[in-house]
């Protein structure tokens, strides 16, 4: 994506970042049935909200995507990286940078 989409809220489990407002045209429906694992960091959709999974909850949300980074930060007091004032931006990287930036498939 090449413009950021705003921070929303904390979600329904530790640190899971609802982003909010993504483009019209990516707009995807969540799954009829959620998946009972869905793995640490992926990037993901519903409606035209989008998503950053920071552990392995069960999910309905349409995963398009993974970020290699740790999104629970447990040096601080609030675990979360992100703050309501947050901008994110999504960018494509291969996956020898993936794995170089602690990725894990």
């Amino acid at each position: 994506m090449k413009n950021a989409i705003a921070f929303f809220a904390i979600g329904f489990t530790l640190c899971f970042a609802v982003l909010g407002s993504t483009p019209m045209q990516m707009a995807i429906p969540r799954k009829a049935s959620p998946r009972l694992n869905v793995p640490k960091g992926s990037v993901a959709i519903a409606d035209r909200q989008a998503a950053v999974y920071p552990c392995q909850p069960l999910g309905g949300w349409q995963v398009i995507g993974r970020t290699p980074l740790d999104l629970l930060d447990h040096s601080q007091g609030c675990l979360s990286k992100f703050t309501m004032s947050d901008e994110v931006r999504f960018e494509s990287i291969g996956r020898e940078t993936f794995l170089a930036m602690g990725g894990q498939f």
